[in-house]
């Protein structure tokens, strides 16, 4: 699973060719995580490690679909009803965007192009 970066979903690059995309990456696999949390499996390691944000979901989903249908690509994935309870006070954890926003930089150089031409 990838995480979620909860940066500027501009900012994220797209698939391009056989190159995966952080902002069709992001998209699904909070559709992927959902279906977890639907099936109540655990998401420890992942919240752990501060890739999800449980409580941002379903905003973030909506964020990212937005953006990949600016863009002209086809995001039609529905997140079904969900119930966080089981997560207990894990459901509450948030992500560290400032340091999400630096991991981001450096490991990805056709993001750091996209946030280079957003502002300049």
């Amino acid at each position: 699973m990838t995480r979620m970066w909860m940066i500027d979903p501009r900012i994220l690059c797209h698939n391009e060719g056989k190159k995966g995309g952080h902002l069709n990456g992001e998209y699904y696999e909070i559709a992927k995580a959902v279906g977890n949390v639907r099936k109540k499996r655990s998401l420890d390691g992942w919240l752990e490690n501060n890739c999800l944000e449980p409580l941002s979901f379903r905003s973030r989903f909506d964020v990212l679909k937005a953006e990949m249908i600016r863009r002209g690509f086809n995001a039609k994935a529905v997140l079904k009803p969900y119930d966080l309870n089981y997560l207990g006070d894990k459901k509450y954890i948030r992500i560290n965007r400032k340091a999400s926003f630096k991991e981001l930089m450096k490991r990805c150089d056709r993001c750091k192009k996209r946030y280079r031409r957003m502002v300049s």
